[in-house]
């Protein structure tokens, strides 16, 4: 690597610089470069997307093991029928696992067609380009049928368990009481703190990355596109531009600017906000062995302008000086500070040796973000350097854009027919680096809502279990002169109090998670308590609808139904 580095870099290129190589099959997942071929991932998204599956299915059998055992208590007079006629323990049990097998058999077929017909929607909430024959694979299948054997004795373990303690002869009579009560309100409670766990983890998520999109940067922005000079691969970073190509690219740039609508044209070695090259810098009041980087922009005279930059001291670049070219340097605030050279004002004058390139400081830039928010801002020194220029932004007016476009296509296609026209806005350019981030959100969204689809069918079942079991109760209560609101409050009381405690349950567990994720950002927002009452609220209006209906039916039956067979 060493020697093409020495045979096709520029010699400034070669200081300060380190080339590695790495295997092309760890790019996507391993790779936290700038500049990849494709947006890159990591290790810790698929650990959580597998995570929230995983809790997804968790519920999924919570529901099975809960309208199992509940349902099982309609059951109980073949069960006793079965013990008297001889049947073991161990012959119920089978019976319970068998169709709890049958039960995730049919679901893991209708999960293959759900799969395949979803896959477009998949393929659009990550960005990839998975088809159904490449993705269900030997692997795939056989962890699939792995899983059906555990969630079979997971589901259906307990069920099988819980319908063999029934005595015989009190199952014969009807009577099996309530059930494990306990056992089946912890189960909901778990649920319900997934749920709310991962609604919570959603909400949060949309919050930051709105913040991320509306957050200053320290340079405008908006109506500006970015033309591409070379490409952005290898072979673009060590491409060389000759004079008779920076001669048709000034024409090309003194041509825009009396189009109308183009306000401002401006040359540099990347878009603001996107990323740069860390170079060795030795600046004053530090030595060579000191060994320090520095971010390097390299900029034209209209650099600063075009973005809207605003100088905390001392000038911009200028045409009026000759020796700018050769010996300037605008520093940012940051670089004053890690520099120690006081305030704005006194790092004027200050020498800087960039890999051999001696100048001075004319100026000190407000700080901008020149990468990612990811990031924090670290010390930036920028100058004219023709060489590194690969990327000509065109700033203009909000008004007629398809017009300007297609002008300054028209200019371009012109003096450069060998290279085709590419541009992009540098809005869309800066959004794009938060894909992975958005890509994220939404298949959290997507768990969640499936989650708490999964939770309110599980809520749905039991209340339908408890309205049951409560039936002539409610009768006498009618009789007796109770209202249908304080009926509707005995039932909602029960799940009232689950759902207080599933929510507990899942603040502290949501609260170190979003903290783990919110450390990717070195801009953030705070967690506060506005994310957990969204969510809180969401989920009780969820629940409430959920049980409403049953609630609200078994409130304005007639008692005399209820209490007929008394």
């Amino acid at each position: 690597m060493d020697d093409f580095v020495k045979k096709y870099a520029l010699p400034s290129r070669q200081i300060g610089q380190k080339f590695t190589l790495m295997s092309l099959t760890d790019l996507h997942l391993k790779s936290d470069f700038e500049g990849e071929p494709t947006p890159t991932n990591s290790l810790t998204n698929i650990y959580i997307f597998i995570a929230a599956g995983l809790l997804t299915l968790l519920i999924a059998c919570i529901n099975y093991i809960n309208l199992s055992t509940a349902q099982s208590l309609t059951r109980i007079k073949e069960i006793g029928i079965r013990k008297i006629l001889g049947s073991m323990k161990a012959q119920l049990i089978i019976q319970f696992l068998a169709e709890s097998f049958l039960f995730c058999l049919i679901a893991l077929l209708i999960s293959y067609v759900a799969f395949e017909l979803a896959l477009p929607l998949l393929n659009q909430l990550t960005g990839k380009h998975l088809e159904f024959v490449t993705s269900v694979d030997s692997i795939m299948i056989a962890t699939s049928l792995v899983l059906l054997l555990i969630i079979t004795v997971l589901a259906g373990g307990y069920p099988a368990y819980f319908v063999t303690q029934f005595e015989s002869v009190s199952a014969l009579k009807g009577n099996s009481g309530q059930g494990n009560q306990f056992m089946r309100k912890t189960l909901v409670v778990v649920q319900l703190t997934i749920a709310c766990a991962l609604l919570s983890g959603s909400i949060l998520i949309i919050r930051q990355l709105n913040y991320l999109q509306s957050r200053p940067l320290g340079f405008n922005r908006e109506h500006v596109i970015n033309i591409p000079l070379h490409s952005e691969n290898m072979n673009g970073f060590f491409q060389q531009s000759d004079s008779t190509f920076r001669q048709r690219l000034q024409t090309f740039r003194d041509i825009l600017e009396t189009q109308s609508g183009v306000t401002h044209t401006a040359l540099s070695s990347g878009s603001p906000g996107t990323g740069v090259i860390y170079r060795g810098t030795t600046p004053e009041g530090f030595t060579e062995e000191d060994n320090m980087l520095a971010a390097n922009l390299a900029v034209d005279y209209d650099f600063l302008s075009t973005y809207g930059m605003e100088l905390r001291a001392g000038r911009s670049f200028s045409r009026d000086f000759g020796t700018d070219l050769q010996e300037a340097f605008i520093v940012n605030e940051t670089a004053v500070q890690e520099f120690k050279w006081g305030s704005p004002e006194e790092a004027l004058g200050k020498t800087i040796n960039r890999e051999g390139k001696k100048g001075k400081v004319i100026g000190v830039v407000k700080d901008f973000n020149f990468a990612s928010l990811t990031v924090p801002i670290t010390a930036l020194v920028a100058s004219l350097d023709p060489n590194q220029f690969n990327t000509l932004s065109v700033k203009f007016e909000n008004a007629n854009v398809k017009d300007i476009l297609q002008g300054i296509e028209k200019e371009w296609v012109a003096l450069f027919p060998e290279k085709a026209f590419q541009y992009t806005f540098l809005t869309e350019q800066l959004n794009q680096q938060y894909a992975n981030f958005r890509n994220f959100g939404r298949i959290i969204q997507s768990f969640s809502l499936i989650a708490i689809l999964i939770s309110c069918l599980g809520v749905y079942g039991l209340v339908l279990f408890v309205v049951q079991r409560k039936v002539k109760e409610i009768g006498v209560r009618k009789v007796l002169g109770a209202t249908v609101p304080s009926i509707l409050g005995l039932i909602y009381k029960d799940f009232a109090f689950l759902l207080l405690l599933g929510f507990a349950f899942a603040i502290p567990v949501s609260w170190y998670l979003l903290q783990q994720w919110l450390a990717n950002f070195t801009y953030r927002i705070d967690i506060g308590i506005l994310t957990y009452a969204l969510s809180f609220i969401l989920i009780l209006l969820i629940v409430s609808l959920t049980i409403s209906y049953q609630a609200l039916r078994a409130a304005q039956v007639n008692p005399v139904k209820s209490l007929r067979s008394e």
